[in-house]
């Protein structure tokens, strides 16, 4: 397993997030992002970013290798529902850092955190039926495959399917 830490944002993330969201290939993964961003913006979103996930309804947290604390990803709830206790679960690791277990530990750390500490009842997540890295990934965590969205995403000139995954946090008497 790889040793690695999930943090708050720091102001010393704002290069690799930078790097991160003005990547065209991590666009392609349906998270709705299709356009470059500004230094300064992720400088503002960085700096207002109060992780009070009852206000944003989202939380955005830094995936990190332990030893040295540079930011290999970033791991993210949004679309909280603090009535109905449900959210989607989104994650980017860096090309350079994927395979080597940031990922799985990043979903797995989030799904504890989310059910013990916020006392969520539902996680879902989203991503391209094509994307078989991140399918592999959310079933080893215990997701299930709910259902999809038929030619959801436009990508250039093709259509894709959104596939849907759930993970339902099940109280064990």
């Amino acid at each position: 397993m790889t040793d690695a830490i999930i943090r708050a944002m720091e102001p010393s993330d704002v290069d690799v997030l930078f790097q991160w969201e003005n990547n065209p290939s991590n666009w392609m993964d349906g998270s709705g992002n299709c356009r470059p961003m500004s230094r300064s913006d992720i400088q503002r979103f960085v700096d207002n970013s109060t992780l009070d996930i009852y206000q944003e309804r989202q939380m955005r947290l830094v995936i990190a290798d332990a030893q040295s604390g540079s930011a290999v990803g970033c791991i993210d709830i949004f679309d909280f529902d603090p009535f109905s206790l449900h959210a989607y679960i989104g994650i980017l690791v860096d090309e350079k850092h994927r395979n080597k277990g940031y990922a799985y530990y990043a979903v797995k750390w989030l799904i504890r955190y989310s059910f013990d500490v916020l006392g969520i009842k539902s996680l879902c997540a989203t991503m391209l039926s094509t994307n078989t890295h991140s399918i592999r990934l959310f079933e080893k965590c215990g997701f299930e495959y709910i259902g999809k969205r038929r030619q959801w995403y436009r990508i250039g000139d093709t259509m894709y399917d959104e596939l849907i995954y759930q993970l339902v946090n099940t109280p064990t008497i």
